[in-house]
């Protein structure tokens, strides 16, 4: 957990990083980290790479820019922007479900290290996986549906490879 004061400016969010990638430098570590940011912390990092960067929307025709600057909130069309930092590259994301008191954290991810596992197999349904189940009764509808069902967990490996940076 790296905690920064005041406002976000680029020295402490490339200070956090770097701390972020040292304390994971694993021979199993990649050079690139999914940066989940709240809201806050993404209008924090929006006021020092305005200057240097932007990022054209090429669906609303050439030459138009987010209006939330570099990276978008849309929730239906999220973009992800890459940061270039000394130890490796950043993908930039907002994240919707860091809000109210984690609006201005950041939750810093390596995707090389984060499995998908599913769920053991019910002895009397079957695999947890993927499974189809028929013959479900919807409530108020009086009609009987099927439901397709998927329980996959995540299972974190090298966690110092990852890390939670957020306003003190």
């Amino acid at each position: 957990s790296i905690g920064y004061a005041g406002e976000l400016d680029e020295v402490e969010f490339d200070d956090g990083i770097s701390q972020i990638f040292d304390a994971g430098g694993s021979s199993e570590s990649s050079n690139r980290r999914v940066v989940l940011c709240g809201s806050g912390a993404l209008k924090g990092i929006n006021k020092f790479i305005k200057a240097k960067y932007e990022l054209r929307d090429t669906t609303q025709g050439a030459g138009s820019l987010e209006k939330y600057g570099p990276v978008t909130t849309a929730i239906r069309r999220p973009k992800i922007m890459t940061y270039f930092h000394a130890q490796g590259e950043l993908d930039l994301v907002w994240e919707p479900q860091l809000k109210n008191r984690y609006t201005n954290s950041m939750l810093v991810i390596d995707p090389s290290n984060v499995k998908r596992r599913y769920m053991a197999d019910e002895p009397d349904k079957g695999p947890r996986k993927y499974r189809r189940e028929m013959g479900i009764e919807t409530p108020g509808a009086d009609s009987y549906d099927a439901q397709y069902l998927f329980d996959i967990g995540l299972q974190i490996r090298l966690e110092e490879t990852m890390g939670w940076f957020h306003k003190q």
